[in-house]
């Protein structure tokens, strides 16, 4: 028995951490479901109060809350209108009811003071008794005529009230009353229902009347938007066009300018062909004439070489010439230095040609002894003069190949230039025509679409009337329903009246 109390105890003490465990984690979940519920609470009373303080505020901006106030405050004036109406009502009844109460109170001691035996001796003094007999009759006659007149007319009253055929106009004619009532009621309810949903169908034209201006207006500025950019395009790609054709027919002009250049530096090789072909056969007549020993006959055949040579070079230099002059205008400016300087050589060539051809006449009438000493004099000199010719004629025709290879050069650039811009003028216009293809899409992709805007307005706008016009036919079947109710209600009141009432 012990040892298992034992094991008991120690059993119990060994699960002692893990139970305190476990109500630590009970504990601790507790705590965070409260701490979550807690959370959770003020989250919610947070979110209750600004959606009821939004909602306040939401009301108290709303149209349907300045009317309701203005209708409020339009009671309040009206009521404090008809109280105070009433007071002074009341307080004009009060005056005439203290006048009449105050006349009725000298009125009744006149009449007490007439006839009380002992007031009536003060006044009336010494009058005899035939006199108060009389008197006392005629008031006697006077309260008996008022107790007969009060007596008919409550004899009056009841037959009134108990004649049935009287009853019966009084019970129509308060029935026809109260219906004429009901129908004013019901009229003036069926007018301002009316009248409130002419207003409203009126601000509803308006508002659609506005909506639809300016969804035209939308429309045609888009429209008139649209119409514009293209016309910019349209115009845009013409102006390419334009300059497409310009650029062509610049590129026309490269194209036969390049051929001519071609043709002049193709006349210019012939240029130094022929003159290559003339110097080498100079120098075989020159080697000729030196091998011969006649000075008069080289002297002659001297001269005429130089004639014909410069004659040879002149021919070179007008084809260079006309060559220079066929040049375009901005090409005869940039060469301006150039053809200065080939016209002085032309001059020169002819100074020199003429006067080859007086010393060719003067060798015929030499005699041998002055040929020799000429010959010797200037042998060198005319050397010089050829080696300066054929050095220049080689100038002049290097310079023409060198303008006709610029030429060529700028010619090539101008079209390798003309063709990058006709490719870039060609790109934007082919950029431009899809640009305008696209734009002419959107325009039609617009009208399209407001179109099915339109259409689907007025659909809209149909399927509204209907409904409102069925909506309309319910209320009137419920307000027809509601008014023969209110008939029955109102026919079962007067009968129940009418049996209710008291015949006296």
């Amino acid at each position: 028995m012990s040892l298992c109390g034992l094991s008991d105890r120690s059993h119990s003490k060994g699960n002692f951490p893990r139970r305190k465990r476990q109500e630590d984690i009970f504990i601790r979940r507790r705590e965070a479901e409260k701490k979550h519920r807690d959370l959770w609470n003020g989250v919610t009373d947070y979110f209750h109060y600004w959606d009821v303080k939004t909602n306040k505020y939401n009301a108290w901006v709303s149209p349907e809350y300045y009317d309701s106030s203005q209708q409020t405050y339009q009671t309040k004036i009206n009521k404090q209108l008809k109280s105070e109406r009433l007071a002074s009502r009341r307080e004009k009844l009060a005056q005439l009811l203290e006048k009449e109460k105050k006349e009725w109170e000298i009125e009744l001691k006149e009449r007490r003071t007439c006839f009380r035996y002992g007031r009536e001796r003060r006044i009336i003094g010494s009058a005899d008794l035939d006199t108060l007999k009389a008197i006392n009759e005629e008031a006697k006659a006077k309260r008996e005529e008022e107790r007969r007149s009060e007596a008919k007319l409550l004899m009056h009253k009841l037959w009134r009230v108990n004649h049935p055929v009287l009853r019966e106009f009084e019970s129509r004619q308060r029935k026809e009353f109260v219906q004429k009532a009901w129908q004013e009621q019901v009229e003036e309810k069926r007018v301002s229902e009316e009248e409130k949903k002419r207003l409203d169908e009126e601000a509803q034209a308006a508002l659609n009347d506005k909506l639809k201006k300016e969804l035209e207006e939308e429309k045609r500025k888009q429209e008139e938007g649209q119409k514009l950019l293209i016309k910019n395009k349209q115009e845009l790609l013409m102006q390419h066009l334009e300059l497409l054709r310009q650029k062509e027919r610049l590129a026309d002009e490269l194209k036969k300018e390049e051929a001519q250049a071609i043709i002049e530096q193709a006349e210019i090789d012939s240029l130094f062909t022929k003159q290559k072909q003339c110097e080498e056969r100079r120098k075989k007549e020159a080697l000729r004439l030196s091998l011969t020993k006649q000075i008069q006959l080289r002297l002659r055949r001297s001269a005429r070489e130089a004639r014909e040579q410069l004659e040879e070079d002149i021919k070179l230099l007008e084809a260079a010439l006309e060559k220079e002059r066929s040049f375009m205008e901005s090409e005869r400016k940039k060469k301006l230095e150039t053809k200065a300087w080939m016209e002085e050589a032309y001059l020169q060539f002819r100074k020199q040609a003429e006067e080859a051809k007086r010393r060719e006449e003067e060798a015929h009438t030499l005699f041998h002894e002055e040929a020799v000493r000429m010959w010797k004099r200037q042998e060198d000199r005319w050397k010089k003069e050829e080696e300066a010719r054929n050095k220049l004629m080689q100038e002049v025709l290097s310079t023409l190949k060198h303008q006709v290879k610029e030429r060529l050069e700028e010619n090539y650039k101008e079209q390798k230039e003309l063709l990058e811009y006709r490719g870039k003028l060609l790109r934007e216009a082919e950029e431009a025509e899809k640009e305008l293809i696209m734009k002419e899409k959107e325009q039609a992709a617009l009208e399209s679409k407001n179109q099915k805007i339109l259409l689907s307005q007025i659909e809209e706008k149909q399927k509204k009337a209907e409904e409102s016009k069925k909506l309309e036919e319910i209320e009137t079947l419920a307000l027809e329903e509601k008014e023969e109710e209110e008939t029955e209600k109102l026919v079962r009141e007067i009968k129940r009246m009418q049996l209710s009432s008291n015949p006296m």
